[in-house]
């Protein structure tokens, strides 16, 4: 502070604004003004930034969602033989890693619908019969022990001519796969034998079927 020495005049020269200096304004309390304004972009893009975090967080969430829908699924594809309506008889192929329940209920499901069956050791050739079977399932535990997989083929000769497959493996998450694994089999052959009922009687070498690619 400079001292007024005794008699002295006290002047007082005013000075605008507009002629400070920058360094001028930051001193003391500043300028209150260019500091609103300079908050002003901070808080800006602050929010921007803010909003475009919510977005990417509720975009993850969609897809996490999108993709647990779509990983608890149970898939049935069924592709028929297609038969010209001629008799016909089936051999099974033994599968010794099956539970023996499950050829049965295959077994009683193609005597439902009229096929003749005969049991056949898993070495054999598909060229035994006219018609030959294979089979495959999986069970697993989840709080109960369920089918979690299943597969029929038939084929004719070599050819595969038809095709049934029950899949619940990314079905983890979904009650229904806790099924009847005897009335899904009956389902499957149903399905697969959809062409109608036959009369039990020896296959004929006029039996015609379209293989399935």
């Amino acid at each position: 502070m400079a001292r007024r020495l005794k008699g002295e005049k006290a002047v007082f020269v005013l000075v605008s604004r507009d002629q400070l200096t920058n360094e001028q304004r930051k001193g003391g309390h500043g300028d209150v003004t260019g500091s609103r304004s300079g908050m002003e972009p901070l808080q800006k893009g602050y929010s921007m930034k803010l909003h475009r975090f919510e977005r990417a967080i509720s975009t993850a969430i969609f897809v996490l969602l999108l993709g647990v829908i779509h990983g608890c699924s149970i898939k049935q594809t069924v592709k028929p033989v297609e038969l010209t309506g001629q008799p016909m008889e089936i051999c099974i192929v033994k599968n010794e890693k099956v539970r023996p329940s499950f050829r049965e209920a295959y077994s009683d499901a193609l005597k439902a619908n009229s096929v003749q069956v005969r049991t056949l050791d898993e070495t054999t050739s598909l060229n035994e019969c006219t018609f030959t079977s294979t089979y495959a399932a999986h069970w697993a535990w989840d709080l109960g022990l369920y089918m979690r997989y299943a597969e029929i083929k038939v084929y004719r000769g070599v050819a595969l001519v038809g095709l049934a497959v029950y899949d619940a493996t990314w079905g983890g998450g979904r009650p229904d796969k806790f099924i009847n694994a005897e009335n899904k089999i009956h389902e499957l052959v149903d399905q697969l034998f959809s062409t109608g009922k036959y009369p039990l009687l020896t296959p004929t070498p006029s039996v015609s079927a379209a293989p399935i690619e």
